[in-house]
């Protein structure tokens, strides 16, 4: 009986040990740790349905997870997407928009985020919301991210592109 037990709790210590050593960046004092910033639209077209190609991308995910605990993984991908002149327009009219303002927490409001795109969120209660229009992101959902929105500023050609996915690591980073 004692060394069931001893079996039982080797097995746990080494399923804990597992589930803890598949996160491969995390959370650290409250700070997001992100992977690093890309321009490569062939990259983000392996994690996000791209139907109308991009003219510019630029894009990183961010992890929420504390890599000590063992489980899934929240991590989001932020990617700013430049298009032209009548693009964003169709895009955000397929798309339909949301109920919600956009969101976004403290350590997600990033530094390269252009001045212009900045401009459009407001300080509230310790996060930021978008003054803005905000859209359904169902049409760049792709695998198992499947949950987000997008944003457009007025007179701008960009969008915004926020999902969120959980899964046991971050694929291919």
């Amino acid at each position: 009986m004692r060394r069931i037990g001893v079996l039982l709790c080797t097995a746990i210590a080494l399923f804990l040990g597992g589930c803890g050593g598949s996160v491969t960046v995390g959370r650290s004092s409250g700070a997001y740790i992100r992977t690093p910033l890309s321009h490569d639209a062939g990259s983000l077209a392996e994690f996000v349905n791209l139907s109308s190609r991009p003219a510019s991308v630029l894009w990183e995910t961010l992890n929420l997870s504390d890599p000590r605990v063992p489980g899934p993984t929240d991590w989001y991908l932020m990617a700013l997407l430049q298009y032209g002149d009548d693009e964003v327009n169709a895009i955000a009219g397929a798309a339909g928009q949301t109920r919600d303002p956009a969101v976004l927490e403290p350590g997600q409001m990033r530094p390269w985020f252009p001045d212009r795109l900045k401009a459009y969120w407001i300080a509230e209660a310790g996060r930021y919301r978008f003054r803005g229009l905000t859209y359904r992101a169902d049409s760049f959902y792709k695998g198992t991210l499947h949950d987000g929105y997008f944003v457009a500023a007025p007179d701008e050609r960009e969008i915004l592109l926020v999902l969120q996915c959980c899964t046991a690591r971050i694929p291919g980073r």
